[in-house]
């Protein structure tokens, strides 16, 4: 088995000469056979785990567990906590979804601070078939098909290549304790209920389904890639404006790939719009894109930013309510509610003038629930905002620096502070 890892970490060229591996561990069966096989090889590994605040004593025990694994192999250890609940409340967004923003949060920060090139993730081959048939249910392309990707730019899978049961025989092989997370027996969640009810099923008909599944993975990867490379290719002879007709004689998977890559933020009816403009049989069109505007003219496609106004730095005060960009920003007295749009402060929190403005340069905020102070120009790219889009975000601030970020969140309250006067920001787009 772990000549299989070997092959799968050289096949995919994981690793090289120097790396240093920040393995992600939670203590389940998966991350415990990932960290202990990175040690088999001479890898030079640290352990990062991420303590999400969901199962109360059950959390501190797989931290705990973790930790003592780690001073039993000599291994480096480092952990954060962060309440998931709170934050998954606070944007609005499911709780694995916003456990999985934390989680690689921390590591991206971990890897930084101990000058580790790569991270390990303990994804397997039944994950990755889980990710395909949840992605087909959604209705993906040939790119989604691909499933989890074995190397995503720092980060790596090296034991993608195995399924649950054989990991489980290793561990047991080698006298190797885990732990198991109990949320993952709930069928609370969209990826348990299809792993207990379709892909137990499945594995009795093929007990290898997920090697198999891998298999057609990697293999819709290799296409999609070639794809794109010939739609690129494609792109750089035309250079900035593309000829509708030799956009309308492609191929429809290489003419939408095109337009896919001109065009970020298009999802599938904008790429038909562009491939009608080009196909149509009028000499002029115009078509409003995401951040994008698009025109016809004769047979030449030119393809624009849409230009916004970028607004500057306003005063607020309590009572009033200013118009900044789209949005509509209220400021006023008394209780009110935190999340991603609204934002309430005691007064002893804020210091000088309050304003709302664009963002600057250095501007950055440590977000409640996160743990971690980040850059805007961090937090926004994370969050893929175009960057054409990024200085309409508001920004709200007073003279010590950013107080809290439209779609983002407010910083992080000081509890010291007992007064009880409070004041509520809220921010509307317009159109609400």
């Amino acid at each position: 088995m772990t000549t299989r890892v070997i092959d799968f970490i050289r096949s995919n060229a994981m690793l090289c000469a120097g790396d240093k591996v920040l393995c992600a561990v939670s203590g389940g069966a998966d991350s415990m056979a990932l960290l202990h096989i990175l040690k088999e090889l001479g890898t030079d590994v640290c352990c990062a785990h991420y303590n999400h605040g969901i199962r109360g004593e059950e959390s501190d025990r797989d931290e705990e567990f973790v930790k003592n694994a780690c001073a039993e192999l000599n291994v480096t250890f480092v952990s954060r906590r962060g309440d998931v609940p709170a934050y998954a409340r606070e944007h609005g967004i499911g709780t694995e979804e916003a456990a999985r923003i934390l989680r690689y949060e921390f590591l991206a920060d971990c890897a930084h601070e101990m000058g580790c090139t790569k991270i390990a993730t303990a994804h397997n081959a039944m994950d990755n078939a889980e990710t395909m048939l949840m992605n087909l249910l959604r209705g993906t392309g040939l790119r989604g098909m691909g499933g989890i990707a074995p190397v995503r730019g720092n980060i790596i899978r090296p034991i993608l290549c195995l399924d649950r049961p054989e990991i489980e025989a290793y561990l047991r092989d080698k006298g190797i304790a885990w732990v198991t997370d109990s949320t993952n027996l709930s069928d609370d969640y969209t990826r348990n209920r299809l792993r207990h009810r379709i892909m137990e099923p499945l594995r009795e008909q093929n007990p290898d389904f997920g090697e198999k599944f891998l298999a057609a993975a990697l293999s819709m990867r290799a296409d999609e890639e070639y794809l794109l490379s010939q739609a690129e290719k494609f792109l750089a002879e035309q250079g900035e404006c593309l000829s509708a007709s030799a956009l309308a004689a492609l191929p429809d998977a290489l003419a939408a790939r095109a337009v896919m890559l001109k065009c970020p933020n298009a999802g599938r009816n904008h790429v038909a719009a562009v491939l009608e403009l080009a196909r149509g049989e009028k000499p002029h069109g115009e078509l409003s894109l995401p951040g994008m505007k698009i025109s016809r003219q004769y047979d030449s496609l030119v393809f624009g930013a849409c230009e916004k106004e970028v607004p500057g730095e306003l005063l607020l005060t309590p009572g009033s309510t200013v118009c900044w960009g789209e949005y509509s920003i209220s400021c006023r007295w008394g209780e009110g509610k935190n999340n991603k749009r609204s934002f309430c402060f005691k007064t002893g929190e804020i210091c000088g003038k309050i304003s709302v403005s664009p963002r600057k340069e250095g501007d950055s905020i440590r977000l409640a629930s996160r743990g971690v102070t980040k850059s805007l120009k961090k937090l926004f790219s994370e969050a893929k905002i175009p960057p054409d889009e990024r200085d309409l975000v508001p920004i709200i601030r007073d003279d010590r620096g950013v107080l809290a970020v439209y779609g983002f969140g407010r910083r992080e309250q000081d509890d010291s502070i007992s007064e009880k006067n409070t004041l509520q920001i809220e921010i509307k787009k317009c159109e609400e």
